[in-house]
């Protein structure tokens, strides 16, 4: 068996490519490399949003050979629209936000590509169950595909969007209290920056987010104001993302939330996920948070530490499915 914390040289895979509806999706599949284990399950990583299939900093490359490594074959893909692959999964994005087409992902739009990819590595490698997950928009995406699909034993979901980015790009008060309240203080921290009142000054600030931020703290100093300003958790929930984690965990799947305590989707998932848990649901998922560090985990001590919550939690998912 091979040392699963050694680092691995950094391979880029084999090229592959696959149909999804009439579009032909590009990818690299990185082989099994250990010779002691006869591979029965492999892992498909998915990307984060609008992005190639390298992901941010080479990421999804660098944990592809980890998982590789360990003798799990490894497929990443761009879906359709996005990097070498065909089509257009909506063409009336062109100039809009970029939040938007994350909202599109957050809401499944990539859920016909990661159901082919899975066809596809269970036929190019002879798997017979797989692993879906990726950071961000690659973590909904797994867990809105994976929820109820009869060949994938486990989701690991990093930095997992529980809300809609299209809710909180028009509204600011959706956003976690523990978020307002930071930009609250990187506003005052502004205060002093010749700079910051340049921008102000040639209407080049974001006025959406500075009026909401300063209207949030405007409520609070009033009396009773953060209990006013407390809505029910459950509300500013993805729809999507809470119907497939209630399937998920119909169907027994195995999930793990990977955060980092710098990411604002950490506030959101502990404001709004995680006080709506039941016992029973908590027991349901496994939780490893990353502390300190950033949404995309750029600093390498933080994707060892990753590194070292992800592959025991492979290996023993990929056991677990062995012996049902």
């Amino acid at each position: 068996m091979m040392n699963e914390s050694a680092p691995m040289s950094l391979g880029i895979g084999v090229p592959t490519s696959f149909l999804c509806d009439s579009f032909r999706l590009y990818g690299m599949i990185h082989p099994s490399r250990d010779p002691n284990q006869r591979p029965s399950t492999g892992v498909v990583m998915l990307n984060p949003g609008p992005t190639d299939r390298a992901g941010a900093h080479r990421f999804s490359i660098k944990l592809a050979e980890r998982f590789a490594g360990m003798g799990y074959p490894t497929l990443r893909f761009d879906p359709r629209g996005t990097g070498e692959s065909e089509g257009d999964w909506d063409p009336g994005f062109d100039g809009k936000p970029i939040l938007n087409p994350y909202d599109e992902v957050e809401r499944g739009v990539w859920i016909p590509d990661t159901h082919a990819a899975i066809e596809h590595l269970i036929q190019a490698s002879g798997v017979s169950s797989v692993v879906l997950g990726g950071v961000c928009g690659g973590s909904i995406t797994a867990l809105l595909a994976g929820a109820e699909h009869p060949r994938v034993d486990g989701i690991f979901m990093i930095g997992n969007p529980v809300t809609l980015s299209r809710q909180t790009l028009t509204d600011v008060s959706m956003l976690p209290q523990q978020t307002l309240d930071g930009e609250f203080r990187r506003y005052v921290g502004k205060l002093l920056r010749p700079s910051a009142w340049m921008r102000l000054i040639g209407l080049r600030t974001d006025f959406r987010t500075l009026w909401g931020v300063l209207a949030n703290r405007a409520r609070l100093l009033l009396p009773g104001g953060r209990r006013g300003l407390e809505r029910a958790p459950v509300e500013a929930l993805s729809p999507p993302f809470a119907r497939s984690f209630q399937t998920a965990v119909l169907h027994r799947k195995r999930l793990l939330f990977v955060y980092s305590t710098n990411d604002y989707h950490w506030h959101e998932f502990q404001e709004y996920f995680l006080s709506t848990r039941s016992e029973i649901e908590r027991r349901a998922f496994e939780l490893s948070c990353i502390a300190d560090a950033n949404h995309n985990l750029t600093e390498e001590r933080w994707q060892e530490e990753l590194y070292g919550i992800l592959l025991p939690w492979q290996r023993a998912t990929a056991s677990r499915g062995a012996t049902q």
